[in-house]
């Protein structure tokens, strides 16, 4: 019984969640040790500031939680130890991570993002490498960037996978498959690289047009069957 006891406490002190640390100038930083951490609502940083993730790190985010990243943004995760950022209650979505610094350009390695609302990049720059958007509504949308490197990342069970709007993108190895839509090209955007990897998709594999246009509207009937997909 004392040996179960111990399990039992030990069990609930693994599971202990931290608080997202606070906006504050110079380097924020999320340990594994400390993991996981916990978001209940908007987290801004700020253009002089630097967040800083080790491998490893999850954090759990409620349903108005938004990380708003306008300062230098290092995400450091491994292939073995993925950085996670995922809802508090799975049957709930959070708002999304956005990435604004047109300043500071930020560094993604294998961070998984799963049942998002939105995760964007806004007139910001950076990579994301072997990184995977999971079961979002907008797996990520790219808007006005003057460069979004993707290397070898993934999106599944996306609505919207990659969506790219007077952007340039370059990708490597992307795969987007089991999604509504895989890539979907709006405005002047360029996208460099193979769209081999972008298949098995139910509605497109790569649409093309301005989302402004009636003739390139999704259908209401098109949204019903997707909506019932999830």
């Amino acid at each position: 019984m004392i040996r179960l006891l111990t399990i039992l406490l030990l069990a609930t002190f693994a599971l202990a969640e931290s608080s997202f640390p606070a906006a504050a100038g110079g380097v924020i930083l999320l340990k594994q040790e400390n993991s996981p951490y916990a978001l209940s609502e908007n987290f801004a940083l700020q253009p002089s500031d630097t967040l800083r993730i080790e491998p490893g790190v999850t954090v759990l985010m409620g349903s108005y939680a938004k990380l708003l990243l306008n300062g230098a943004v290092e995400i450091l995760g491994t292939e073995k130890q993925p950085v996670k950022m995922l809802s508090a209650d799975t049957t709930e979505s959070w708002n999304g991570i956005h990435f604004i610094s047109s300043n500071s350009p930020f560094l993604v390695k294998h961070l998984i993002v799963e049942n998002a609302f939105r995760n964007t990049v806004s007139q910001a720059s950076g990579i994301f490498e072997g990184s995977e958007f999971i079961d979002n509504y907008y797996g990520l949308w790219i808007y006005a960037s003057p460069l979004t490197v993707i290397k070898h990342c993934k999106f599944s069970r996306n609505r919207f996978a990659l969506s790219v709007a007077s952007s340039i993108v370059n990708a490597e190895g992307l795969h987007a498959s089991k999604n509504i839509y895989g890539l979907y090209l709006e405005g002047n955007s360029k996208f460099n690289g193979s769209k081999d990897g972008i298949k098995d998709n139910m509605e497109a594999d790569v649409r093309e047009g301005s989302v402004a246009s009636g003739k390139d509207r999704v259908p209401l009937s098109v949204w019903q069957r997707v909506e019932a997909q999830f």
